[in-house]
């Protein structure tokens, strides 16, 4: 199993988790809430996303994005959500949905801001439940 090697020092560092039952071989369900995130260093996120992804290989995942307490220093954080939308077209091929929960407007913000870096099928799998 990927271990961040960053949160293993500081398990809050990156906010990228699975939440369905283990061993289940049919997908994966990753949760984020980024306002959890005590470490906001692009290079340590990606790698931690990235390495996650890759150990799931071409199973079928979802990606629960909670945007709880998400406000506008985490909308500035432009570098990083434009990496993290390549990252995720790298790993589109078995991506489902992403379904964001506790939508708001800083969200909405950072979507206008990424969406010319996700294909056509990512932008019409994300779900908003507000």
């Amino acid at each position: 199993m990927y271990s961040c090697p960053i949160c293993a020092i500081e398990p809050s560092s990156h906010s990228f988790k699975i939440v369905n039952s283990k061993g289940n071989a049919y997908k994966t369900i990753y949760y984020t809430c980024p306002a959890e995130c005590t470490n906001w260093g692009t290079d340590g996120i990606i790698a931690h996303y990235n390495g996650m992804l890759v150990e799931n290989g071409y199973k079928p995942w979802y990606w629960i994005v909670d945007c709880k307490n998400f406000g506008l220093k985490h909308t500035l954080e432009v570098t990083t959500f434009k990496e993290l939308a390549k990252l995720i077209m790298l790993h589109s091929d078995s991506l489902k949905r992403i379904t964001i929960v506790n939508a708001n407007i800083y969200i909405r913000f950072v979507l206008g801001i990424v969406r010319p870096f996700l294909s056509e099928h990512v932008q019409s799998i994300i779900r908003m439940k507000h």
